[in-house]
């Protein structure tokens, strides 16, 4: 497991910035993460997260473990405070326009079956949510 931080930036462009091991990902301010729904996250390297200028204020930190890494998907569990904004089951998709980008775009999504109670439909949308996206 690894550590990971999450960060508010109060800049022209506010944004979280989430770290996770040796990885970076900037998080435009949107409303909460929906189980399901999926969020952009702009891939960014530490040095270019540290080298703004304005504070930042933590918000949550926690660990993370990453169950699966294959090149364009990465899921993982973050073990924040229960209730907390990066708490629960992620997948970071890479869809195929996010890696011809300068910065590659990935598209956060948060699973329902960590701590959400089963709603109307109990199959998984995760994939059918990325492919909604792309179209």
């Amino acid at each position: 497991m690894k550590d990971f931080f999450l960060y508010k930036k109060e800049t022209e462009k506010p944004h979280y910035v989430l770290v996770a091991g040796d990885r970076v990902w900037l998080i435009p301010f949107t409303a909460e993460v929906e189980p399901g729904k999926g969020r952009m996250a702009i891939e960014s390297s530490p040095e270019e997260a540290a080298a703004t200028s304005e504070p930042s204020e933590l918000v949550e930190s926690g660990k993370v473990a990453f169950s699966r890494e294959d090149g364009g998907k990465i899921e993982c569990v973050f073990y924040g405070a229960a209730g907390s904004f990066m708490n629960g089951e992620f997948v970071f998709v890479l869809p195929s326009w996010g890696r011809h980008t300068e910065r590659r775009l990935w598209i956060v999504i948060k699973s329902k079956s960590q701590g959400e109670p089963p709603g109307e439909e109990s199959d998984d949308k995760t994939h059918s949510d990325v492919e909604t996206q792309r179209q």
